[in-house]
């Protein structure tokens, strides 16, 4: 592996040295796989309530910020991966990783989905986590081929594969989901070089009460090519 794609695995937490703590999720479904994690940060940990952060809690408002964005998480992926633009096969090679952060010390009345804040999306081709993550990355294709068959069965003519990913609680936490999509979705989903991050990031930002708004977005949110 070429040393810059292995500063950009890395980059979004997707290393081969990293393990997750992995829920996934499809057409409001889900289920969660556990295990013990050894690539810790503890720099990056952000207190709770009563004291350092745990995984758990971090992977259970996570789901709650996918159910609660989901639309929008959607949209940016297809217009990530350029989908409309003249690369309709991007979803079978490439996967499109959001990384999240837990903003600090949020209310204690605030919702889950309310207390994350997206930092940077990027394109990452199937290859690279075939080479970097081996069997683990290919069961999580094998999931999403089952998924996308039952997707084709209601009209779908691609799944996106999405990870979603956070370190608050001092290690790389990933979530995964797979979207499906037709032939009309998102038909409208304006110019080829229209900043598709911005749109997602704001409105998250606006939605869970913190209105001051980007004008321009400077995050790795280019297409990566094999």
């Amino acid at each position: 592996m070429a040393k810059e794609d292995a500063q950009l695995l890395r980059a979004a937490g997707l290393d081969s040295n990293s393990s997750s703590t992995s829920s996934n999720s499809n057409n409001n479904t889900s289920h969660a796989i556990s295990r013990n994690t050894t690539n810790t940060n503890t720099n990056k940990v952000t207190q709770g309530e009563d004291g350092p952060l745990l995984a758990s809690t971090v992977m259970a408002e996570i789901a709650e910020f996918l159910k609660r964005f989901r639309p929008m998480i959607c949209l940016a992926g297809f217009r990530c991966l350029g989908i409309a633009r003249g690369n309709p096969d991007a979803w079978k090679t490439h996967v499109f990783v959001l990384r999240v952060d837990r903003i600090p010390n949020p209310s204690k009345t605030s919702r889950p989905w309310q207390r994350y804040q997206v930092v940077d999306a990027i394109a990452i081709p199937v290859a690279m986590l075939l080479e970097a993550q081996g069997d683990e990355f290919n069961e999580f294709l094998k999931q999403g081929e089952a998924y996308h068959k039952e997707n084709v069965r209601v009209g779908c003519i691609g799944t996106i594969m999405t990870f979603i990913n956070c370190d608050s609680a001092g290690q790389d936490l990933r979530l995964i989901s797979w979207a499906g999509y037709g032939k009309d979705t998102w038909s409208q989903v304006g110019p080829a070089e229209e900043d598709w991050f911005l749109p997602l990031y704001n409105s998250v930002e606006r939605i869970s009460g913190r209105p001051e708004e980007k004008e321009e977005s400077n995050v790795r949110r280019h297409f990566i090519e094999e």
